[in-house]
């Protein structure tokens, strides 16, 4: 049942690992890109608030300027409705002055007439009551269509200035909405060129969050592989799985070992060794191929140096990655044969070159937190030994340490 599980984990291992071969990323590349994308995306959106912010105040202003101008046309509009209205009074007071104009005139002449039974009751002159008034007294009537024409004049006057005033204030109003209109154009000429640049800074930062999530699925798929292969060592351990002791079963994923190659380039760039601009691992060799060449095909100078390599890089890479590593090591002479090359080629490589005293540079300011006990037959450079801890092996009893072991006190 467990070797199920654990072949059951090894096809998810190896499922996850061909999609990162298709991305062709490893994580540390996948770590930066993201850290990168985040950085991008902080900028943008700050560029996006100032933007949308700006667009805000605009637009808020061209709707406080389109309510003004709405309150202008509706108050010019009202203004319209009442003077078309006061005309129809205007019409209306005109032909109530010509009726009674009519009448005060008719009345003045029918009063000179000479007296003839009434035309309205039909009493004779002798028979009518003159000091009476009646309905038929066009002296009265006369009178109330004077008086009536007055005040119909008066209010004809009133309306007229009532009309002058609505026309004045129109003109106002028409006025001001005119000195709006311009200031309402240019609002939209500025919210549109707004807008455009504002769509496409929304475009760019969609397409980074895009990316992000892209990395961050990478680096959890590499989290997960690291998961199931914790896993699977666990449950290989349960199940007590043979270990093949003459060829043990080496199961790391190429980004895992892409991410190591990198850690042993980085420390090769840094001892300026030559080639190391180009370097990978070689999952069939089991070994780093530097320049195109095995790391074996080299002579023994060059190897030893890259072996030291291998094995600093090593407890970085652990450290780095919090995994188990004792937290030392100890090299044996890796720079002796390095500046004895046994081969031609090495030879014309390390002529002018100046590795050993950037190798113990490097470790003297990269290393404070791990051991590195280097065994070596040539003295480190002056500059550094008052920074590192060097003894003198002198094989003489009586100066200094004689060797590795102690002597006995004789």
């Amino acid at each position: 049942m467990l070797n199920a599980k654990v072949e059951f984990i090894g096809e998810l291992i190896e499922e996850l690992q061909a999609e990162l071969s298709e991305i062709g990323i490893n994580r540390t590349e996948a770590e930066e890109q993201l850290l990168q994308l985040q950085t991008q995306a902080e900028l943008q959106q700050e560029i996006l608030n100032r933007r949308q912010r700006e667009l805000d105040d605009k637009i808020e202003r061209r709707y406080e300027i389109m309510r003004q101008i709405e309150r202008l046309s509706d108050r010019i509009n009202e203004i319209s409705s009442l003077l078309s209205r006061f005309e129809l009074l205007k019409d209306h007071y005109q032909i109530d002055l010509e009726r009674l104009a009519a009448i005060e005139e008719s009345g003045s002449l029918f009063v000179h007439l000479e007296i003839t039974p009434c035309p309205l009751c039909g009493a004779l002159p002798d028979e009518q009551h003159q000091v009476e008034v009646c309905d038929g007294d066009v002296e009265s009537v006369v009178h109330a269509a004077t008086a009536e024409i007055a005040k119909v004049e008066k209010l004809s006057l009133e309306l007229d200035q009532t009309a002058l005033d609505l026309r004045t204030e129109a003109e106002d109003l028409i006025t001001q909405k005119e000195e709006l209109n311009p200031e309402f154009q240019v609002l939209n000429q500025e919210i549109q060129e707004i807008t455009s640049p504002l769509r496409e800074a929304q475009n760019t930062f969609s397409e980074i969050i895009r990316h992000s999530s892209e990395m961050q699925r990478v680096i959890d798929s590499f989290n997960r592989i690291g998961q199931l292969q914790e896993k699977r060592s666990v449950l290989r351990i349960e199940a007590d799985e043979p270990v093949n002791s003459v060829s043990p079963q080496i199961d790391l994923s190429s980004s895992v070992l892409d991410e190591f190659a990198q850690k042993v380039q980085h420390l090769l760039q840094a001892w300026d060794f030559p080639g190391s601009n180009r370097l990978h691992f070689d999952e069939t060799l089991k070994d780093i191929v530097i320049g195109g060449q095995p790391r074996t095909s080299r002579g023994k100078g060059l190897r030893a140096i890259t072996h030291a390599a291998m094995t600093i890089g090593l407890m970085e890479f652990c450290k780095d990655r919090n995994l188990s590593h004792p937290g030392f090591v100890v090299l044996d002479s890796p720079l002796l044969a390095y500046w004895k090359p046994e081969a031609s080629e090495d030879r014309v490589i390390l002529e002018g070159l100046n590795l050993k005293f950037r190798f113990y540079e490097y470790l003297a300011n990269s290393c404070s937190d791990s051991q590195i006990i280097i065994i070596e037959n040539e003295h480190p450079p002056l500059n550094i030994t008052g920074r590192i801890t060097s003894t003198t092996f002198t094989k003489n009893p009586n100066e200094g340490r004689y060797g590795f072991f102690p002597v006995p006190e004789q």
